[in-house]
């Protein structure tokens, strides 16, 4: 393995290989160390173009590598960052030091994307400053009560929402309606019962009256049984209010549908931001870009 290192392997690359070698076979840990120091050049602007960091571990290997590296360039490679709580080493500690995180994120100039989940222990107020930094996810909405959404923010997705409202967090909605930049926002629900249809209708109609700023708030609601029409809950609001897009997760929305259309993915992580976008499957954000201008005759 320190042959490996030698040759120009990148550090974070070596951490994944330890955590797998348990569960995969010998030959396939052989192939994953075979990244010689010649084609490093070569993959280096794609391997880091889209970076996934789950555990303490991987973070602190990744800011020893953007700040140890030889290339100028180095720091423009990574456009979309993923930091996302998964199962430590032994004995080694579930929280990256706000230092650490502040670091990283400051090395990474290019970076346009970013997603956080508070398993990796952010608890501070201001992020430092990422003037390329556009697209924000954020696993639930109590990160909005934990730091300072950055002035260049202008498209936040959330992962989970069942349990959001605006009087129980007001702080949160106050962050997204008083925010000078923000245009987009994203959230991703769940609704099971014919009952939570009026729910969900009324929380949005109350997002959408709250934050006057937004041109576009995107409801992803997943698994409903319901058989929406046109005059029904959240597609009546679709029906009228031009910037509100929903759209339906699964099976149970009816094909074609003009104002909930069904969104036939499965992998809901990478479309929130969570995980890899798959190649040929649309983000969040270009997938309602589609919805809306299918959208024919009576948005206003």
């Amino acid at each position: 393995m320190s042959s490996n290192v030698q040759h120009g392997l990148p550090v974070e690359i070596l951490i994944d290989i330890f955590l797998w070698v348990a569960v995969i076979k010998p030959v396939q840990v052989k192939r994953l160390c075979l990244v010689a120091r010649a084609f490093r050049t070569c993959i280096q602007p794609e391997l880091y173009r889209t970076v996934v960091l789950s555990s303490v571990e991987s973070a602190l290997c990744f800011l020893r590598t953007i700040e140890t590296s030889s290339n100028p360039d180095f720091s423009q490679y990574t456009s979309t960052l993923i930091f996302r709580k998964a199962k430590s080493l032994p004995g080694s500690s579930e929280v990256l030091d706000i230092q650490s995180h502040n670091r990283i994120l400051t090395r990474c100039s290019g970076l346009r994307s970013l997603f956080w989940c508070t398993g990796m222990g952010l608890r501070s107020k201001e992020l430092p400053p990422t003037p390329n930094l556009r697209y924000l996810s954020v696993m639930t909405v109590y990160e909005l009560g934990q730091f300072t959404l950055p002035p260049t923010v202008t498209h936040l997705s959330i992962y989970h929402v069942d349990d959001i409202s605006l009087r129980g967090h007001s702080r949160q909605w106050r962050v997204i309606a008083n925010h000078p930049s923000l245009t987009h926002v994203a959230v991703w629900m769940r609704e099971t019962t014919r009952s939570s249809q009026d729910n969900v209708a009324m929380k949005v109609a109350g997002w959408s009256a709250t934050c006057k700023n937004l041109q576009m708030l995107v409801v992803a609601i997943e698994d409903s049984p319901l058989n929406y029409t046109a005059g029904d809950g959240i597609a009546d609001a679709a029906r009228y209010h031009n910037r509100i897009v929903p759209m339906g997760l699964y099976s149970f929305i009816p094909d074609n549908h003009p104002w909930l259309p069904r969104e036939r993915t499965r992998n809901i992580d990478a479309l929130f931001g969570y995980d890899y976008p798959v190649p040929g499957e649309d983000d969040i954000w270009t997938r309602t870009e589609r919805i809306r201008s299918s959208r024919t005759n009576g948005p206003a």
